[in-house]
């Protein structure tokens, strides 16, 4: 017997219709070189992909051609991911990172016919051009000067005149959702590097994943910096996850140094970030070196490529209130395949969201009798769900005297902030409220408030 629902195929293009209709609002932001960050909508980036795929079938791409890019994080390499697999060819990125000779292997490998190329990568795109001999298309953003790319038989030409003219809708095809989408090069450790075709399937799947909740958690309400590199396994699947959800992406280009990435973080104000280690040791050296600088709205850093070491965790979830997971992938995993669930714990268990913000008393306060204790979350909580105990840990002659103070009543005001009203005022001594919240995208966490009334 067949089921009576719908049969929709898991495609990119279906990521895509959402992106651009339910979330259009939602924004690509783009750090530009002096520093200034150029936005798009996701409705702007579905209207552009579809003038990319029309120019791309003008020129003759068809079936599952390979389509390259040699590409920064931007807003055009967004638009590549989503126009290319969308339209039935197979995006392929490459990695500016390897050698001219490793380029030309993977490029002739791979058959790529038409190259998508940032214009500060050009010179690199033109010293191994000559050895492409089936590429027939070259298409270079940001205005550059194209002269050093012309060949004979090779039509150079800038994207934005590339899209000029093209219709702002497509007819996205019906695609088998088991057919290639992107194809990724591992690293050739053994050998050649070998291209691991990334199904459409297996894209919207791993998008769905992301915005799970033991997953990276992605939803409406974040922006996600981007930092792993788009011709790097998939970018992590973070931009097609973005576009389900309708988070917003901030993307840092090609500047991954830790300076402009502080900068960028403390203007656009993230909440969830992707990175190799030594980035994240890069930022914190940065943040050393330079007090004040404020990386507050980041709930979560996923970090992979290699074990994080634990100092590193410790550091940023102590001293900036920021909580690394460690995830692991494979090119061929599609790519990641866990996330630790739970950050580090350091004085309290953490996860990923939400985060105590400020406390009345504060944390190790010696303060008046107070009437109530209010904690401050950073997100949203579930009344009842969320509560606290309060336990008088010693009093003046008694260090070790321990009593449950009972009678008070337990509230959430402003959404955000649990509140302990208390019968009366606490005596003197030293109390201990072990408080657990629950937020109202269901993260549960727990810890303690240690304070002492004068």
């Amino acid at each position: 017997m067949l089921s009576t629902m719908m049969n929709v195929p898991l495609t990119t293009a279906a990521i895509l219709r959402h992106g651009e209709r339910v979330n259009a609002t939602a924004r690509v932001r783009t750090l530009g070189p002096d520093g200034s960050v150029r936005s798009g909508t996701f409705a702007d980036v579905g209207r552009r992909s579809a003038q990319l795929a029309h120019a791309l079938l003008a020129i003759g791409v068809r079936g599952d051609e390979r389509v390259a890019t040699l590409m920064w994080n931007n807003q055009e390499h967004v638009e590549a991911y989503c126009a290319v697999p969308s339209m039935g060819a197979v995006l392929h990125t490459l990695n500016p990172r390897l050698t001219p000779e490793q380029l030309i292997y993977i490029a002739r490998h791979a058959d790529d016919q038409v190259v998508l190329v940032d214009g500060t990568l050009s010179p690199l795109l033109a010293a191994i051009l000559p050895h492409l001999e089936r590429v027939h298309t070259v298409v270079v953003t940001g205005g550059v000067d194209l002269t050093p790319l012309q060949r004979d038989g090779v039509n150079v030409v800038g994207y934005e005149d590339f899209l000029q003219g093209h219709p702002e809708r497509f007819d996205w095809p019906e695609i088998d959702e088991l057919s290639a989408a992107a194809m990724c090069y591992t690293s050739g450790t053994t050998g050649n590097p070998k291209g691991v075709a990334y199904s459409h399937r297996s894209t919207y799947l791993h998008s769905m994943a992301a915005c799970a909740a033991d997953g990276l958690s992605v939803t409406g309400d974040d922006a996600i910096l981007a930092i792993v590199p788009m011709f790097h396994a998939n970018a992590w699947g973070l931009v097609y996850a973005a576009l389900m959800a309708g988070a917003d992406l901030v993307m840092p280009d090609r500047f991954l140094q830790a300076e402009p990435l502080v900068k960028l973080i403390a203007r656009e104000r993230p909440t969830i970030a992707g990175a190799v280690p030594t980035i994240w040791s890069d930022v914190l050296h940065h943040l050393e070196a330079h007090p004040g600088q404020d990386i507050s709205s980041l709930k979560l850093v996923a970090c992979g490529g290699s074990a994080v070491p634990v100092h590193l965790m410790r550091a940023f979830q102590e001293n900036h209130g920021v909580t690394i997971v460690q995830a692991w992938g494979m090119t061929e995993t599609s790519p990641l395949a866990a996330i630790a669930a739970v950050g580090l714990s350091v004085s309290a268990p953490a996860y990923a969201h939400p985060k105590l913000v400020s406390s009345t008393p504060a944390a190790n306060a010696s303060v008046p009798a107070p009437s109530r204790i209010t904690l401050t979350f950073s997100e949203g909580l579930m009344p009842k769900l969320s509560g606290a105990e309060i336990v008088m840990t010693g009093m003046p002659g008694m260090p070790n005297h321990r009593m449950a103070v009972t009678g008070f009543k337990t509230s959430v005001e402003g959404d955000k902030t649990l509140v302990l009203t208390l019968a009366k005022p606490l005596m003197a001594g030293s109390y201990q409220v072990a408080w657990h919240v629950v937020s109202t995208d269901t993260h549960r966490i727990q810890g303690n408030l240690a304070f002492t009334v004068k």
